[in-house]
């Protein structure tokens, strides 16, 4: 999606389509994205008629009253893409506990003349990385460190997950509005986790890309997060090692594997988080909420 959540008007749909669309299965509160793909709407589920869509017999079981859910309206025309996406959420969803939660959540789809016409999942309450990075830019507040190692660390072990997969996944488009901070789901020192989304382009792939292009988006996301971050100051030579580390593999060919960075900052990142100050929990948690304002609203409308 190109257009932040809560910014701009559809551009392939109406609020009154959804309802219509979905045979009254989602109810829409308001819009999250729209780009050349299709609309994002944030939704909750009329399980009655839900239940009586072929395929969503289990409906219910997906998620309790008030659960909020992504309903994309393919734009004209790009119908035909949605199935490679459903089938990329379904084949991630196994992936086991605990690095699911770090998985958009497929919920269900409908077909028509076999074209696909709304997917449905899980919505995430909470913001992208980059709309976390605007806020952030606009107060002139640069972003904790223990919040971009937290961030990093989770990116780290969902691409772990995805390649651990047999055949390896690739998830291909892995930019900033497609990693997301999920704030009602959080560990018990209150990092918010971190979902992928989006995974239109992904497929498995049984002979690794000559490029992977995950990994090079990887060190890409975190080096930005590591700019956005608070500057090495030479007062803590771990976190000047990471921005050097990171730095120094976004700019070459050949990448060290995200295992070989969890090894090297998964103590420094906990260390770095447990010791959190009560000053910088509060920076992260002002910034999240002003990112996460637009589903903070559908959460108080659902």
């Amino acid at each position: 999606m190109s257009t932040a959540a809560g910014e701009g008007q559809p551009e392939h749909s109406r609020k009154a389509d959804v309802s219509s669309v979905t045979n009254g299965a989602f109810r829409p509160l308001l819009l999250s994205g729209t780009g050349g793909v299709g609309d994002i709407w944030i939704c909750v589920s009329n399980t009655e008629e839900a239940a009586r869509i072929s395929g969503l017999k289990n409906f219910g079981t997906k998620g309790g009253p008030g659960s909020l859910y992504a309903v994309k309206i393919p734009s004209k025309g790009t119908q035909d893409a949605l199935p490679q996406e459903v089938t990329a959420l379904k084949h991630v969803a196994f992936i086991p506990t605990p690095n699911n939660k770090h998985m958009q959540q497929y919920v269900a789809h409908d077909m028509l003349h076999d074209e696909t016409t709304w997917l449905a999942s899980q919505a995430v309450v909470g913001c992208t990385l980059w709309q976390l990075h605007k806020v952030a830019e606009a107060e002139s507040t640069p972003l904790p460190k223990s919040l971009v190692l937290t961030i990093a660390l989770q990116l780290c072990d969902a691409l772990d997950a995805l390649q651990d997969m047999n055949p390896p996944f690739f998830h291909e488009d892995l930019c900033h509005s497609n990693i997301m901070l999920d704030l009602e789901m959080r560990d018990g020192k209150g990092a918010p986790t971190v979902v992928v989304i989006d995974f239109g382009r992904g497929r498995p792939r049984k002979d690794p890309p000559n490029i992977d292009l995950d990994l090079s988006t990887f060190y890409r996301v975190v080096d930005d997060l590591a700019s956005w971050g608070s500057a090495g100051s030479g007062q803590d030579s771990k976190w000047d090692s990471f921005v050097e580390f990171v730095a120094s593999n976004n700019s070459t060919f050949e990448k060290k594997p995200c295992k070989e960075f969890r090894k090297q900052f998964e103590g420094y990142g906990k260390d770095i988080w447990d010791g959190i100050s009560e000053d910088d929990r509060a920076k992260i948690d002002l910034l999240l909420n002003e990112a996460s304002q637009i589903m903070v609203r559908a959460r108080s409308l659902a």
